[in-house]
């Protein structure tokens, strides 16, 4: 094994450079796995903008303006931190054949005049690239890029939060271990240790951090995990070949059984000079002859697992990559994929690999964090990909919503919400069949409007859609409105709480026996134009139904779940901005 590149390219060409002891294995492959994930993600960022589903984003062009202060001084602090430090650790490793790089790591040890010169080499290299460009002609305008120039913000995010929730699941998932370092380190010294990092801890804040960050940037959420889920299962696989290159701990269990012909690196391996072999422990024996300061071995051979996961990972991102991503499936379902994989990847891999004292008991059940996680990764993904493939699901959520909210009443007096007066709508064609181009103007607050003929085939399309779903569902909108009015006045007749309950159930009950078939075949975008239309006619949202009417925290529980299939409890009717809905409403009589 090779804790450090210098032991790597040492037992590759037999050439001793020191200086590349500063670099550790474990954390090369990570930067690859990084770079890795980088270029996978910006290739899905790109094409998706060319699909049409991410929009291009603006960036300024800073042709003729002067640089901003805070570049100076990011570049002056980055640029000392590398004189000082990481200089240091070079020159020191190249000097001292006694000095152990990543000891000093995380020290306050430097080199105050290596950093402060690279510091001023930097200030003046962006102070020289600032007059270049106030040289230049100014040029006051947005250039429209694709989506993955958003990538070094993304992979920024993505670093900090990812790192930062893989530390914290390695605490809690060691609790007594962290309990005994923070009396001897503190809080600090603990998060800075150089082990003990959680995969699924990075992944889930990792992703986290950059859903809120893509979701400022107008990025749909479920396109943004899809674009990810290749990425992320390539950069897995190339950590884990870091992990099983170092001998960081990974590894499996002790395995006696006998070799079916395989290399022992492949089968039970010792991992000789791993990167936790620098002395003698209680499952450690010393190479007999060796004189590298890492001299030590597994006493008992054991399987190597992160091998086997790096493989595995490999091979179910190129399923991913080069088949999954071409599938014409709905946002959402090829993440769904990689959870299933990710979830089954790491559960198998679990019943092999040692875990130490990270154990959780329930009754007789013994299991490991990572396998709790993951059956949670394979059932979410497993019902994410099963209910993202039907046709139907948007409707039967609408279904649920509508006749959740139950179309009832004890919300408070419905008022129809007020629309502007009709517009003007001047009909083109030859007055025997439905005009072929419809201009619609509103005075007030719309320039004029052409509705069909002067679209594109695709724009023309998407409006035929809508006037189909708008015909579809309006009746369904109107009827609830109606039995909400209904349904109040004879509420208002009632004083007895329990006799209100019984009487709403029975609507309920009624309602879903007469309609549920019918709404739940409709499309999610059927069920979206719905929502919609039902705020029109009622003049509250559906949110507002819900939470006057079963409380805020049902009201959260379906809005998150209508969220998953892209519905909105909180979405509004406004005519102005709907005015194609309102449009097809009053052109086609549909009052």
């Amino acid at each position: 094994m090779f804790a450090t590149i210098y032991h790597f390219v040492y037992y590759l060409t037999g050439l001793q450079l020191p200086f590349l002891k500063v670099v550790n294995t474990f954390g090369f492959f990570v930067a690859l796995s990084i770079g890795a994930a980088y270029w996978a993600i910006k290739q899905e960022f790109d094409r998706k903008t060319v699909q049409g589903v991410f929009p291009k984003v603006s960036m300024e062009n800073n042709q003729g303006k002067p640089m901003a202060k805070s570049e100076y001084v990011i570049n002056g602090l980055m640029s000392f931190i590398f004189g000082y430090k990481i200089l240091y650790l070079l020159v020191e490793a190249s000097s001292n054949s006694g000095f152990s790089p990543p000891e000093h790591v995380f020290t306050t040890e430097g080199n105050w005049l290596l950093g402060l010169g690279v510091m001023g080499w930097s200030v003046w290299s962006t102070w020289k690239k600032d007059k270049e460009q106030r040289a230049m002609p100014r040029v006051d305008e947005l250039v429209q890029m694709p989506a993955g120039a958003l990538m070094g913000s993304v992979t920024m995010v993505a670093l900090a939060s990812g790192f930062l929730g893989a530390k914290l699941f390695h605490l809690v998932e060691n609790w007594e271990v962290f309990m005994r370092g923070l009396e001897e380190e503190g809080v600090l010294g603990m998060m800075m240790t150089q082990g003990g990092w959680t995969f699924y801890g990075g992944l889930i804040c990792g992703g986290a951090g950059v859903l809120l960050y893509s979701r400022s940037q107008g990025l749909p959420w479920k396109s943004v995990l899809d674009a990810g889920g290749p990425g992320m299962m390539l950069s897995y696989g190339i950590g884990r070949f870091g992990c099983h290159f170092s001998g960081d701990g990974d590894w499996g269990i002790a395995n006696l059984s006998p070799n079916p012909g395989l290399p022992d690196w492949a089968w039970a391996y010792k991992y000789p000079n791993n990167v936790l072999g620098r002395e003698a422990g209680p499952d450690m024996e010393y190479i007999p002859g060796s004189l590298d300061e890492y001299a030590y071995q597994l006493s008992t051979p054991v399987y190597p697992t992160p091998l086997y996961e790096a493989l595995m990972a490999m091979g179910l991102f190129a399923i991913l990559w080069f088949w999954g991503r071409k599938q014409a499936w709905k946002p959402g379902r090829l993440f769904a994929m990689y959870m299933i994989f990710a979830g089954l990847e790491r559960f198998v891999i679990e019943l092999i690999r040692e875990h130490g004292d990270s154990l959780y008991r329930l009754g007789t059940m013994v299991f490991s964090q990572a396998q709790m996680i993951s059956l949670v990764l394979i059932l979410v993904g497993s019902v994410g990909f099963i209910v993202l493939g039907k046709k139907g699901i948007g409707g039967k959520v609408a279904a649920i919503l509508l006749l959740g909210l139950g179309m009832m009443g004890d919300v408070g007096a419905q008022t129809k919400i007020v629309l502007p007066e009709a517009p003007t709508v001047s009909k083109l064609g030859d007055g025997k069949n439905p005009p072929d181009t419809l201009v619609v103007e509103d005075f007030q607050r719309m320039d004029p409007i052409l509705i069909t003929t002067s679209m594109d085939e695709d724009k023309k399309q998407a409006y035929l859609t809508l006037k189909r779903r708008v015909k579809k569902t309006l009746p369904y909108a109107k009827m609830a409105a109606l039995k909400m009015k209904a349904m109040e006045d004879k509420l208002n007749t009632i004083t007895d709480k329990k006799a209100k309950k019984k009487y709403i159930k029975e609507c309920e009950a009624s309602l879903k026996e007469m309609y549920m078939d019918q709404l739940k075949n409709l499309t999610i975008g059927e069920g979206q134009v719905l929502m919609k239309l039902l705020h029109r006619e009622t003049g509250k949202t559906s949110w507002a139904i819900m939470k006057n009417y079963r409380g805020t925290g049902e009201a959260l529980f379906w809005q998150a779940f209508g969220s998953i299939y892209g519905h909105d409890l909180k979405v509004e009717y406004d005519p102005i901005i709907d005015y194609q809905i309102e449009n097809i409403i009053r052109v086609e009589h549909l009052e």
